[in-house]
C-alpha cells in the first residue's frame, strides 16, 4: 500500500547482500575479457519498485549474476557462448520453487546454473563451466587441477590485494 512503511527485511538479506558484494569484487579481479558479467539487484525497494521492474520485463527467479564467456569452438559454423547463472544464497538461504524452475530452464538450454554460498562455490561453478579464472580464493581450485597456463596466470585474491590490483 502507498504510504505504508515496508517491513524490516530479515537479517539473512543483509548477509546475502554482503555475499553479493564480495562476489562482485571477486569477479572484477578474477575475470578478464572476453569474459563479461553483470548482476541483477532485483530485490528490495518495496512494492512500487517491484511493480515497475515487472512492467519493464524483469522475470522472477533469475539468478543474481550472469557470466558470459565465448565457447572455445564453433559448432556447425556458429560461434557459441558459455552462460553461467550464479544464484547467491547464505548458508541458511533456500532456493524458491520459481528459482528451481529457472534453473531447469537454464540447464535445459545448455547453460550452467549454480547455487553458490561462497566465493569458493563461485570458483568451482565457473571452473566446471569452462570459464577461465585469473584469481581464486585461497581455498578453491587446487593448483594441481589447473593447466600450466592457468597455474602461471592465476593468483589468489589475497595476492592480488597485496599487489594493489583491486579497484
Amino acid at each position: 500500500m502507498i504510504g505504508t512503511p515496508s517491513r524490516p527485511r530479515p537479517l539473512g538479506d543483509q548477509h546475502e547482500r554482503e555475499l553479493h558484494a564480495a562476489v562482485a569484487q571477486f569477479l572484477r579481479l578474477a575475470l578478464r575479457a572476453p569474459t563479461t558479467w553483470t548482476t541483477f539487484p532485483a530485490g528490495g525497494g518495496g512494492l512500487e519498485r517491484g511493480r515497475m521492474l515487472a512492467r519493464l520485463g524483469l522475470r522472477p527467479g533469475w539468478p543474481d549474476i550472469l557470466v558470459l564467456h565465448p565457447a572455445p569452438t564453433e559448432i556447425e559454423g556458429c560461434r557459441r557462448a558459455i552462460l553461467v547463472g550464479l544464484e547467491l544464497k547464505t548458508e541458511v538461504g533456500r532456493q524458491s520453487q520459481v528459482r528451481r524452475g529457472v534453473e531447469a530452464d537454464f540447464t535445459g538450454a545448455g547453460a550452467t546454473y549454480a547455487l553458490c554460498r561462497s566465493i569458493d562455490d563461485v570458483c568451482a561453478a565457473l571452473a566446471r563451466a569452462g570459464v577461465p579464472l585469473f584469481a581464486t580464493s585461497s581455498t578453491s581450485l587446487p593448483r594441481e587441477r589447473l593447466g600450466d597456463d592457468e597455474r602461471r596466470n592465476t593468483r589468489t585474491i589475497e595476492q592480488l590485494f597485496q599487489k594493489g590490483h583491486h579497484e
